[in-house]
């Protein structure tokens, strides 16, 4: 048999599984009342059966009880009038009928009392916390002034705050124009390593297919040179990489320092000390640069060189290719005279004379 807790949970959840089917109020609380009687054998109440589907006011549950008995009634008494049975029988049924509807008004009207008790009291109740809201909103209205006083002295404050702000400001807006111009000095310093280094790659790709049977004499020379511009482009990297390094670890700064500006003035003298340091910082940065240009204008020598000796050996070669022309006829000339001598007369051998001559 089930207790009063699994009755109740069995009851909530045929009920919620009637929300969808029956979507209007009225029809959810009848159907209500059904499950109740007919599935449970429970009488149904107001209040009952508004603590399971609640749902609407407290009138719509009375009225659908009501409906719900009422239509019991019609329903039992067509039953007795047409079912064929002896009329003590009737009789009977009958009484039984009118027992069950005095029993169900008696707790409709006992739910009802206990309705208008509880109904009572949830009114006190909602006295008194009007009352308690009403002191509660005096109370506020109270806090409300004190916060309109440190709202206008935070005012000012940040009135303060912003007229230090505007000065920090100008001394950021001096740094990046200062760190623009070192932006764009790295990028042309960078672009002009570029192009140095595709015209050295282009130039070398040339002699090396001009100059194509000295290959195998000058590869180690070509060798050490695309090491040296390796090198130097591996510098230009490193270079590369502490630039974009040191803009970040900046720009970080720079928010860093916006933020001790809106701190205090201290702070703002201190932001200004690391700044000149930074200053300090992107001058040796230039010195990295220029040395790097440097290296860039040693390589282009080294090439030069490497063209001057390329020359050298062209000349050598195109002399070489001179003598073995000139003497090319000398021994076309020699090979003519000795001929003769070796295209001498032969001698005639005796015939060899046939068996039987």
């Amino acid at each position: 048999m089930l207790d009063n807790a699994q009755l109740t949970n069995a009851m909530q959840a045929d009920i919620d599984a009637l929300r969808e089917r029956f979507p209007r109020t009225a029809d959810l609380y009848r159907e209500a009342c059904g499950v109740m009687f007919f599935r449970y054998g429970l009488t149904p109440t107001t209040n009952a059966l508004y603590q399971l589907v609640r749902k609407g006011s407290m009138s719509v549950p009375a009225e659908a009880l009501r409906r719900f008995w009422s239509e019991l009634r019609e329903r039992a008494r067509v039953d007795l009038q047409h079912a064929d049975l002896p009329d003590q029988v009737k009789q009977s049924a009958g009484q039984l009928v009118g027992e069950i509807w005095s029993l169900a008004r008696q707790a409709a009207d006992e739910s009802i009392a206990a309705l208008r008790q509880s109904t009572a009291a949830e009114r006190d109740a909602a006295l008194t916390e009007k009352a308690a809201l009403e002191k509660q909103a005096a109370e506020l209205l109270l806090q409300l002034e004190d916060a309109r006083t440190r709202i206008a002295s935070a005012e000012a404050a940040v009135a303060q705050q912003r007229e230090e702000l505007s000065a920090g400001a100008a001394i950021e807006r001096e740094t990046q124009a200062r760190l623009a111009e070192s932006r764009t000095e790295i990028e042309r310093l960078q672009g002009l390593i570029e192009s140095m280094s595709a015209a050295h790659a282009t130039e070398i790709d040339k002699i090396t297919g001009r100059v194509v049977q000295a290959e195998q004499r000058y590869v180690d020379l070509e060798k050490r040179t695309l090491v040296d511009l390796d090198r130097e482009r591996t510098a230009a990297s490193k270079l590369q990489k502490q630039l974009d390094a040191e803009r970040k670890a900046s720009a970080s700064r720079l928010e860093e320092l916006q933020g001790q500006v809106q701190a205090s003035q201290l702070q703002l003298a201190r932001q200004s000390r690391e700044l000149g340091g930074y200053v300090a910082k992107a001058e040796l940065f230039s010195d990295e640069r220029d040395r790097a240009a440097r290296q860039a204008a040693e390589c282009a020598l080294r090439s030069a060189e490497l063209g001057s000796e390329l020359a050298a050996e062209r000349a050598k070669v195109a002399e070489l290719r001179g003598q073995l022309e000139r003497k090319a006829p000398e021994s076309a000339s020699v090979s003519q005279a000795s001929s003769p001598t070796r295209a001498g007369p032969r001698r005639r051998r005796p015939a060899r004379n046939k068996p039987g001559e």
